[in-house]
């Protein structure tokens, strides 16, 4: 089961982890991948997967070539995790602490 969202926000994958990482309850840490770029990722627990994305960083020039326009996708891969509303819950909390704005539900881009 996999959901994900849009957001704007002014600050860089740096100081969204400093964020994040400080208002808890999940340790992030930034990755990087061919396909994505670098990413903030987090996993809260077995089988749940977080990750951030910066899509300007990885398809410049593209139609999401905007500085401050980003992703998040979250991942549960086993029956035993947390509920999906629960992370939801936790992810739009988290999402608020790096003051996004115009969050909106996009298509699972995984």
């Amino acid at each position: 089961m996999a959901s994900a969202y849009e957001f704007n926000c002014d600050m860089s994958m740096d100081e969204m982890l400093q964020v994040l990482n400080k208002k808890g309850p999940w340790k992030w840490a930034i990755r990087d991948s061919h396909w994505y770029g670098d990413y903030l990722n987090c996993r809260p627990e077995e089988g749940v997967r977080v990750r951030i994305h910066h899509p300007a960083e990885c398809f410049p020039g593209g139609t999401q070539d905007r500085r401050d326009y980003y992703t998040a996708l979250f991942t549960i891969e086993s029956k035993r995790a947390t509920s999906r509303d629960a992370v939801d819950h936790i992810l739009r909390e988290l999402l608020a602490h790096v003051h996004a704005r115009n969050l909106g539900e996009i298509e699972n881009y995984e």
